[in-house]
């Protein structure tokens, strides 16, 4: 595969690379003008890691943790992210592609779950001062502790409930001005059924 990916004669920047004088020199310079010609457009004309115009602006020179803004109180990180088989709220409607996705799911880790009496399947609010939403609960070790996620941008929810755009922040960035929406924060609790017990939704709906 390597050498068929290097056999390409219309690609000039490929001239003398092969996999055999990989082989042997670990490393070929590909005939590739420089991506930066001459100096940045920063202050200093480089790469700066240490940013002075940063630091002038009030902003830290050096990347640096910065936590939420004080309205966000809520225990858990809430990470609307994409999934595989969805193009944000795209495809969606699609039969074919719910079908591959399956069902909305809000991924857990198994010590945040434990401590909260969540099982794997379970049906769980998610809430902050924004809105709230109904979602089944994946549990294990694919996210950090302190974290949760939700996959995709579901055309609509079960028995009409909101769905998790409701959480996110509309607050914009304190540099930039960009957007904030994963950086929002939600509680989680287990949704009891109307007898008491606890409700178990593996494929997305609720069950009493």
């Amino acid at each position: 595969m390597i050498r068929q990916a290097l056999d390409n004669p219309d690609n000039p920047c490929l001239d003398g690379i092969t996999y055999e004088a990989l082989v042997e020199k670990q490393f070929v310079k590909a005939q590739v003008k420089p991506l930066f010609p001459g100096k940045l457009r920063t202050p200093s004309g480089k790469i700066e890691l240490y940013s002075k115009l940063m630091e002038r602006k009030g902003y830290p020179p050096l990347p640096t943790y910065v936590p939420l803004c004080e309205d966000e109180k809520f225990p858990f990180l809430f990470v609307p992210g994409p999934n595989h088989n969805f193009l944000n709220s795209t495809f969606s409607h699609n039969e074919k592609h719910v079908q591959m996705e399956k069902a909305p799911k809000l991924h857990m880790n198994a010590a945040d779950a434990s401590a909260l009496g969540i099982a794997d399947g379970d049906a769980v609010r998610v809430w902050n001062e924004r809105g709230e939403c109904e979602l089944p609960v994946s549990v294990g070790d694919d996210v950090l502790p302190g974290v949760v996620v939700s996959q995709g941008l579901w055309a609509g929810g079960a028995g009409g409930k909101r769905l998790v755009n409701a959480l996110t922040p509309d607050r914009v960035a304190d540099m930039g001005g960009g957007a904030t929406f994963f950086s929002g924060t939600v509680q989680v609790e287990k949704i009891p059924s109307a007898d008491g017990g606890e409700v178990h939704s593996a494929d997305g709906s609720d069950e009493a």
